[in-house]
């Protein structure tokens, strides 16, 4: 590789060295003769002052005269004016150009450039001098466009309009131009250094060549090709240095060449020097935050040229436009996704209520309740779910009293208490239900109040304190059968509630919620405190803490002390590590295969193919999980499709699903809420019913 940067070098210098030895030998040949326009002489500070070397370097405003093609790089807006005065006679060139460059539609540039002459003697047909002076001025508006290629390549054009006016004399032309600029290592795919420092520029100017016609005659400024190359070495922190070349030929004239360097000591301070025609050239360039300021001075046979002008960049850069827009794009692809999936969950629990209230009318209880669990999980506080379920409880409430099961109905009016505290008719007919049990149990007023605290203790899920007082009634009344039966319903539902817990807690862990493991672990420890499931899951929270410590860790080894508070555990949790592995850098192929998988996502979350979609977007963020909006539409769609399981009944499928959505964004709180709903009502209403019945 230093090989081929050391022959480059080498070859480069040689080109300067050669060409500034023959330029001067050849000077007399290359002269145009007056055949070529002023205009071909291309204005801007850098390209002047290294010589005119430029074709291969230009990406600024200027590139519209310079070569077109490399306005295909052009990254920011920006405008540059320039002010020449020629040898202090009253000879001036005054230089503007703006370019506006779009990372969707490429990058347009519009340049002025005037040349003006006064003070010219008049004289009269016989030659003699006038008392008169007369002027001459001649100008070009150029307008160009230019656009990337891949990444490698920029072409562009550029329409010129001429005008001349010597005394009372006009005339006008119009000209095109062509160009392109490339990178021979990123085209090739040439992976040495030297190749990627290298770029290429080929210009054809004038291909419709102006006519100018002032007088008699016709004048044609001919076609010119430039072929230029250019090499940039970095050294030091921020420092570069750049090797040009450019040879020029222009119809019939000999060829003309020209070279020059640039040194770049500071990122606000360059140095550049050159040779043009056998004539050196030099300057220099001061950057201060967006505004530049470039000084030339080029040393002619007449006289010395100085050239000042100031350029100004504003406004984001293409790549910061590009990701602006796209981020707005996302966010309202993202807005209507997330208004598609509130309408179709607000149309199941639409379908759930329905089933629901259908299941009641029809006088099935179980599966009135079972509908709107599911309701539950999607929507907790859905006032028509409260509403049907109280009509449930109460139709349950009333069979059971007809059954004479007194204290079973005194539970289900206690369901109905717990959704509304003042239903005045669930109040009374709990009070009429608990007293006909408590006839019927012949209970002392001892007994009577121990065992209504056990029920409103039951109905509130504090089953230990329900069956600790259904203990001690029994302890005053062995004879008791409601309260024995009562007391086995309690000790099945402290069963069941445990391991409802364990399965919870063993969900959590796997999908690093171990604070909330936690906290379950610690409510199944007042049911059960010799629980050996507590135990085993205990030790999996602290292997598991210990994983992600390590994860988090910069060099991925130990961290002193991870158990140290539940706060820390806590943060673990809601922010996992990133993965400690570097992914392979995607290729451009690749880059479109995921846009192509991501869109059709998109596409299919529309149609409300949730499946499909979440497949496509599965396959998107395995490749890359930054790619933009894949995160949050593999979330939804997990969502979407859990939701659809969890009203099938298929209550692990949705549980396996959402628990996807929690390793994709485990700081959502919706995924979180579906997650911790599904698991607590996965048994909590056949329990209900069976504690019922």
């Amino acid at each position: 590789m230093k090989s081929i940067e050391q022959k480059a070098m080498r070859f480069l210098s040689t080109v300067l060295l050669v060409g500034s030895i023959l330029i001067p030998t050849i000077v007399h040949s290359t002269e145009d003769g007056g055949t070529r326009s002023v205009f071909s002489e291309m204005s801007g500070g850098r390209g002047r002052a290294m010589g005119g070397a430029y074709a291969a370097l230009v990406s600024d405003a200027s590139s519209v005269d310079w070569n077109a093609g490399g306005l295909a790089f052009v990254q920011r807006r920006g405008a540059l004016v320039l002010r020449s005065d020629y040898y202090g006679l009253q000879i001036g060139e005054e230089y503007a150009a703006l370019v506006w460059p779009d990372w969707r539609w490429g990058v347009g540039a519009v340049s002025l450039q005037h040349f003006g002459i006064d003070g010219i003697e008049g004289r009269d047909d016989r030659n003699g001098v006038t008392e008169s002076e007369f002027g001459s001025s001649q100008t070009q508006i150029s307008l160009g466009y230019g656009r990337q290629v891949g990444e490698a390549w920029g072409v562009g054009g550029t329409f010129r309009f001429q005008r001349y006016q010597v005394a009372n004399a006009e005339a006008t032309g119009f000209a095109f131009d062509l160009g392109t600029q490339l990178s021979p290592g990123l085209l090739l795919g040439w992976p040495q250094d030297f190749w990627e420092r290298t770029t290429v520029g080929i210009s054809a100017r004038n291909l419709m060549e102006p006519e100018i016609r002032l007088d008699q005659d016709v004048t044609h400024d001919p076609g010119t090709w430039r072929v230029g190359a250019a090499y940039t070495h970095p050294f030091a922190s921020s420092g570069h240095f750049t090797a040009a070349v450019d040879m020029e030929r222009s119809g019939g004239l000999d060829s003309r060449i020209h070279a020059g360097v640039e040194i770049q000591l500071h990122p606000s301070i360059a140095l550049r020097s050159g040779l043009t025609q056998g004539h050196p050239t030099m300057g220099a360039g001061l950057t201060w935050r967006d505004l530049a300021f470039d000084y030339v001075l080029e040393n002619n046979p007449i006289g010395d040229v100085h050239r000042v002008g100031f350029s100004y960049q504003f406004g984001s850069t293409l790549a910061e436009d590009q990701l602006s827009y796209l981020a707005a794009e996302e966010a309202r692809i993202q807005t209507r996704m997330e208004v598609a999936f509130e309408e179709r969950q607000a149309g199941r629990v639409d379908e759930l209520l329905a089933e629901a209230r259908g299941a009641l009318q029809s006088g099935d209880v179980r599966a009135t309740l079972q509908s709107l669990a599911v309701v539950e999980t999607l929507v907790p506080d859905d006032p028509r779910s409260h509403a049907l379920s109280i009509e449930a409880w109460m139709l349950e409430a009333r069979e059971l009293e007809a059954e004479e099961k007194f204290s079973e109905a005194a539970l289900a009016y206690n369901r109905v208490l717990a959704i509304d505290p003042d239903f005045a008719d669930a109040r009374s007919a709990h009070a009429s239900a608990q007293e006909q049990s408590d006839v019927r149990a012949r209970r002392s007023e001892q007994v009577r109040g121990l065992f209504a605290e056990a029920l409103d203790a039951f109905s509130g899920r504090d089953l230990v304190r329900s069956r600790t007082l259904l203990d001690e009634v029994l302890s005053i009344d062995p004879k008791d059968d409601d309260a024995r039966s009562m007391r086995e319903r309690t000790r099945t539902a402290i069963r069941r509630e445990i391991e409802e817990k364990v399965a919870q807690a063993d969900q959590f862990i796997r999908a690093g919620l171990l604070t909330d493991a936690t906290g379950l672990l610690r409510k199944v420890q007042q049911l059960d405190p010799g629980n050996s499931e507590v135990t085993r899951l205990v030790e999996r929270i602290s292997t598991r803490r210990n994983e992600m410590a390590r994860s988090a860790s910069p060099s991925g080894g130990k961290v002193s002390n991870p158990n140290s508070s539940e706060a820390s555990s806590s943060s673990t949790a809601a922010n996992p590590p990133p993965p400690t592995t570097t992914r392979r850098q995607l290729s451009a192929e690749e880059k479109k295969e995921l846009e192509g998988l991501y869109n059709r996502g998109v596409a299919a979350s529309q149609e409300q193919r949730s499946t499909d979609a979440m497949r496509y977007f599965e396959h998107v963020y395995a490749a890359k999980p930054d790619f933009p909006g894949v995160a949050e539409s593999l979330k939804r769609e997990c969502l979407v499709v859990g939701m659809d399981h969890f009203a099938s009944s298929r209550l692990d499928e949705a549980i396996a699903v959402w628990q996807r959505a929690l390793e994709v964004d485990p700081n959502d709180e919706k995924v979180r809420g579906y997650l911790k709903r599904a698991l607590q009502n996965r048994t909590r209403t056949e329990e209900l019913l069976r504690d019922n019945r």
